[in-house]
């Protein structure tokens, strides 16, 4: 096991990485999914050297409890390219070769496995990493815990709340703990979240800040004092409320203990695996740099 100067954990959420590298490949270069999430993960242990890393995996769409909550939840997404889909078998393996703990609960998704992870570790007060393209993460951050979108070369920690401000644009309210409620009441279409019709995000920022939660919304809706908006409110309520059990993220799931995600890098069985699917020349210098070899 690599030294590192103190303990730190870094969460993948292999999905948003591997569709990034799906989507966001230059789609001449012919290079397959794989390449570009290993080159992510790679450049991440040789760059910041975790001492444990945690893989969190999307369970089964259809069997997702937010399901039991709405059946509509996530409705309209696409099916996964195959691409992904073979990808990530292949993903699998490469985390097996390297004794990298990946979970995937049938009825969860990746953020709540990344929530429970995180969660664990910062009660334990250990340094956390999530790495994702999802501005729902944001609800976790925390003196131990941050968030880190990935870039071209690696990642970008955003250190602070200004920073994930500004780099999730849906995310304008002022401390993690008024997220969750501001995306309720703007709700998310790319999850098929309804929300409350006809409350932006300008005006969700507005109530949240003013009331500090839906509950005390509604609790003083006499002093909303726009009538159309006021109106909107009562309308949207069960919507309101719903949105907010859909987006919550969960972080008591049974992940397994902190030793569990001490990971153990093989650059054999690293090199062979890259030889296997032809990857080798193109992250052979990375696959070295991580054990000191400069070849």
């Amino acid at each position: 096991m690599m030294k590192s100067i103190s303990n730190l954990c870094i969460c993948l959420d292999i999905s948003s990485l591997m569709y990034r590298s799906f989507y966001g490949r230059d789609k001449h270069d012919g290079e397959p999914v794989i390449y570009r999430t290993i080159k992510y993960i790679l450049d991440i242990i040789d760059k910041y050297k975790p001492t444990h890393i945690a893989v969190g995996i999307d369970g089964s769409r259809e069997k997702l409890f937010r399901r039991e909550i709405n059946p509509d939840y996530k409705i309209n997404r696409k099916e996964r390219p195959q691409e992904i889909v073979e990808g990530l078998e292949k993903m699998k393996e490469f985390f097996d070769i390297n004794k990298i703990k990946y979970i995937q609960h049938d009825l969860s998704e990746a953020d709540d496995v990344l929530g429970s992870v995180s969660t664990m570790f910062s009660n334990n007060k250990i340094k956390t990493i999530i790495v994702g393209v999802d501005g729902d993460l944001s609800q976790l951050h925390n003196k131990y815990i941050r968030l880190a979108k990935p870039k071209k070369d690696g990642i970008r920690i955003l250190k602070t709340w200004k920073d994930i401000q500004d780099n999730f644009g849906k995310i304008s309210v002022s401390s993690p703990d008024k997220v969750r409620d501001h995306m309720a009441l703007v709700g998310d279409k790319s999850d098929n979240i309804k929300g409350v019709k006809s409350v932006g995000g300008v005006t969700a920022t507005k109530l949240i800040e003013q009331f500090g939660s839906i509950k005390n919304i509604y609790a003083n809706l006499d002093q909303v004092k726009s009538d159309k908006l006021k109106q909107a409110l009562i309308n949207g309520k069960e919507d309101a409320f719903l949105s907010r059990r859909l987006i919550k993220i969960k972080c008591d799931l049974d992940v397994g203990t902190i030793e569990d995600f001490t990971y153990d890098y093989d650059y054999d069985k690293t090199c062979d695996f890259l030889d296997k699917y032809n990857l080798s020349e193109k992250l052979w210098k990375k696959t070295a740099s991580i054990i000191g070899l400069d070849f």
